[in-house]
């Protein structure tokens, strides 16, 4: 009986929080591949050639956990279900437990950009999962099939090409729901000033005596220099914390920044970000939309490349806007699209857009900030 109730409970986790771990990375395949990306960076020159291959191997896994974790509740095809559960979390717990030894990447991304763990929290959730999916194996004797085999086949069937048909239409279009900084609503402005200044003291110096006074305390500071104290030396109390986009910077064709510029009135970011990826009939779609916007709404050519790479591209497209250079995390974190729109009004993402969904000059015009 003891047997059967952990079976039951180790099943509805397990399955729960594959379909979960599946779904929330299946909301943003591009940013789970991104993750990839980077695991292969710290691995070594060698597996810059699965580089390529990220995005097909991130639709294959988000797909697979939420299948799996259906396939598990279900108890279809156990035996081949509990092996292929079993070889995926031995192979995850030896991935997590290599991140939490050397401590790269950060954030292996087991939920996306949903939640964030640790390395040394990924891991453990692992070695628990690995336990429970253990038991289950050595005990599938006690499990009971749910469904006759024509029932579980159009079950899985209708399933799985609803988690194929979700995982590919967030590749396509935006993400349903945005995790990041750059979510509609998000006030990019306050984003960029939400850090916490470092916390230092001022040592000053006098016959001998020393005193430490806070660096924001500019009154007691310049009292004491007026009688005499001398400064000798700074010291860091606490090192305080980066604002949430201290690292979103944009720059013109000269390298000049024109972040504050972007974020005044209404701006909109036209993202080609790989202008060699960009047919001609999807710049003359550009081309027609600038035609009808607003003048009052700014336009900004966005690349992730420097002025001098697309300088020729510029003059063949006819492109209306201000060319302007984006870090290319920056860039894909901002939208996860080569080709797309972000409409930015005083400093608070208005609404953003799709290549796939043809946005339109009147949708553009019309947008403002939520309230």
């Amino acid at each position: 009986m003891k047997t059967k109730v952990l079976n039951t409970v180790f099943r509805f986790v397990v399955g729960l929080l594959f379909i979960f771990s599946g779904f929330v990375k299946a909301i943003d395949p591009i940013g789970t591949s991104i993750k990839l990306q980077k695991y292969f960076t710290v691995w070594g020159s060698f597996f810059d050639l699965f580089k390529p291959l990220s995005l097909t191997m991130s639709f294959t896994l988000v797909t697979a956990e939420m299948i799996l974790g259906f396939a598990l509740l279900l108890l279809y095809k156990l035996r081949m279900t509990m092996k292929v559960l079993l070889g995926l979390i031995a192979f995850f717990t030896l991935l997590t437990f290599y991140t939490a030894i050397t401590g790269d990447p950060k954030d292996c991304g087991c939920f996306g950009d949903a939640i964030a763990l640790t390395p040394w929290q990924s891991f453990g959730k692992d070695v628990i999962l690995l336990f429970m999916i253990v038991y289950m194996t050595l005990n599938q004797k006690y499990f009971s099939p749910k469904f006759d085999n024509r029932t579980g086949h159009i079950l899985m069937a209708v399933i799985s090409a609803a988690c194929i048909w979700f995982s590919m239409h967030n590749i396509r279009h935006l993400p349903v729901i945005d995790f990041r900084s750059f979510a509609e609503g998000s006030d990019i402005m306050a984003k960029t000033k939400d850090g916490v200044p470092p916390t230092m003291k001022y040592v000053l110096e006098k016959d001998g005596e020393v005193k430490k006074i806070d660096s924001h305390d500019n009154d007691a500071f310049a009292q004491l220099m007026k009688n005499g104290w001398k400064y000798k030396d700074s010291e860091t109390v606490d090192e305080g914390e980066p604002a949430s986009l201290h690292d979103f910077s944009v720059l013109d064709k000269e390298g000049n920044e024109i972040r504050d510029e972007i974020l005044q009135g209404k701006s909109l970011l036209i993202n080609i970000r790989k202008p060699d990826k960009v047919s001609q009939e999807t710049i003359n779609e550009i081309v027609r939309l600038q035609q009808n916007l607003s003048p009052e709404i700014k336009q900004y050519l966005i690349f992730s490349v420097g002025y001098d790479e697309v300088k020729t591209f510029l003059s063949e497209s006819k492109l209306k806007g201000t060319f302007a250079s984006m870090d290319e995390d920056i860039n894909k974190a901002m939208i996860r699209a080569n080709t797309g729109f972000v409409l930015i009004h005083d400093g608070v993402v208005a609404d953003k857009w799709h290549i796939n969904d043809d946005p339109s000059a009147e949708d553009m015009n019309k947008a403002t900030v939520k309230q």
